[in-house]
């Protein structure tokens, strides 16, 4: 083993060109096993109401609920309600749609869950220039006027 001091690799240098970015759209046939708290919570959607699932073995309430826990390996299936209110704990903004402003996903806690789970943010805070300070803010979940049972029932506006 040498003391002579290793030299560091050379940093690479930029691109020479501009990312260039394509639309593109794919297809993907999907097989997969429906969770038995599937249709509950849909169900529940149906009805207007957010439900969760507590895990027996710690308490805490999983949002969308599945009746497995990962961290407990412990089977779920006690439905408990959550929301509608909730906070943001963090965020993703998608810029450029052609079809209309850009598309804001955030990860809310509902209130009386322990998880935050993804859901579309709508109404004038989707064209903030910076959405970083919605982190930590308080938002709601509004239902369609007809839920029919899916994800698209709900979505999140900002409290007041």
């Amino acid at each position: 083993m040498s003391d002579a001091p290793t030299k560091a690799p050379a940093a690479k240098a930029p691109p020479a060109e501009d990312f260039v970015f394509v639309d593109a759209g794919w297809s993907l046939h999907q097989s997969y096993r429906r969770d038995p708290l599937q249709a509950p919570f849909f169900a529940a959607l149906k009805e207007k109401r957010l439900v969760g699932v507590r895990d027996p073995s710690n308490g805490r309430v999983l949002f969308p609920p599945r009746s497995f826990a990962e961290e407990s390996f412990t089977p779920l299936s006690e439905l408990v309600p959550v929301g509608p209110g909730g906070v943001i704990r963090t965020l993703t903004r998608v810029p450029g749609r052609k079809d209309g402003p850009p598309l804001m996903v955030v990860f809310v806690q509902l209130d009386g869950a322990d998880s935050a789970a993804a859901g579309r943010l709508k109404g004038p805070a989707v064209e903030m220039e910076n959405p970083l300070p919605l982190i930590g803010a308080r938002c709601r979940a509004v239902f369609a006027d007809d839920p029919a049972g899916g994800w698209g029932d709900f979505w999140y506006q900002l409290e007041g």
